[in-house]
């Protein structure tokens, strides 16, 4: 695992930037607190992650206090197992882990659960980026599909999106309404993974 010293946020997921970056508004509120501990577990096919994990890290960096350690293991195949997760204990010490790897061919049930074990018992909230939300999905288990919430197994092509504002948010307020982005792919999930799955009517609008 490759040491990141303090880079302080950039735009991640909303929900997880909004949080950081109301709270580093207040300088106040922070004096005497603890930077957040951050993870981010990054590599695999289709994407350049060597570029995206310097984005992430600085840009988060610049916009609360954190402190950044990360694993970044590139292989081209899907079913590369990262070899953090094979301790038990890899989320220990960390607030937070951000998921940003791509190895949808793992088929190792205890391999995949052992990701989600280690979030339990290190009690680390966890951030799942793009193809983070359908890798391992090759395997059986269930359970790294019930702590994202969603199972997704494919996505659509590759296209410009437009975003369209649909109400007022700080995540959001500078981003200009009608903003097309470069080539993007939208996954699809099905948020019905498990019998105990809840699917809320609506989250805080963007």
């Amino acid at each position: 695992m490759k040491r990141f010293i303090p880079f302080l946020p950039l735009a991640l997921l909303a929900a997880s930037l909004a949080v950081v970056t109301l709270s580093a508004q207040d300088d106040k509120k922070t004096e005497g607190k603890k930077p957040i501990r951050a993870l981010l577990i990054t590599g695999g096919c289709c994407h350049d992650y060597d570029t995206q994990k310097n984005i992430l890290m600085a840009g988060i960096g610049e916009r609360t206090d954190i402190k950044w350690d990360y694993v970044y293991e590139q292989f081209d195949g899907k079913e590369h197992q990262i070899g953090i997760y094979h301790n038990p204990d890899w989320a220990m010490g960390y607030d937070v882990v951000v998921h940003n790897e791509c190895y949808g061919a793992v088929t190792d049930d205890e391999f995949v659960n052992r990701i989600v074990e280690g979030h339990i018992k290190a009690k680390a909230a966890a951030v799942f980026l793009h193809c983070s939300m359908h890798s391992y999905r090759a395997a059986s288990t269930n359970e790294y599909r019930k702590l994202i919430g969603v199972s997704s197994f494919n996505h659509g092509q590759k296209n410009p999106i437009t975003l369209k504002k649909l109400a007022k948010h700080p995540v959001i307020d500078p981003l200009p309404d009608g903003w097309v982005t470069p080539n993007g792919e939208l996954y699809n999930t099905n948020p019905k993974t498990h019998p105990d799955a809840k699917v809320w009517e609506s989250a805080t609008a963007l």
